[in-house]
């Protein structure tokens, strides 16, 4: 069906975005995105600086745009 089709256009999206990060990026995004770790907890737990937590957080969702063509 059309839905069907939307959504596995948008999963290849997003596997595009995550395969254009380097490893150490996907540790962080694992933890941001699919943990849901706060940058506090990050940085406490996972000694991830703030800079890098947000760097690697808005890379994601600048990739994660362009790949969904909003950019």
């Amino acid at each position: 069906t059309k839905r069907m089709i939307k959504i596995e256009k948008n999963i290849k999206a997003i596997e595009r975005a995550f395969s254009r990060l380097a490893k150490e990026e996907m540790e962080i995004v694992e933890l941001i995105f699919k943990k849901g770790q706060s940058q506090i907890y990050t940085e406490t737990h996972n000694n991830i600086s703030k800079d890098t937590y947000y760097n690697v957080m808005n890379k994601t969702i600048w990739i994660t745009a362009i790949e969904f063509g909003e950019i």
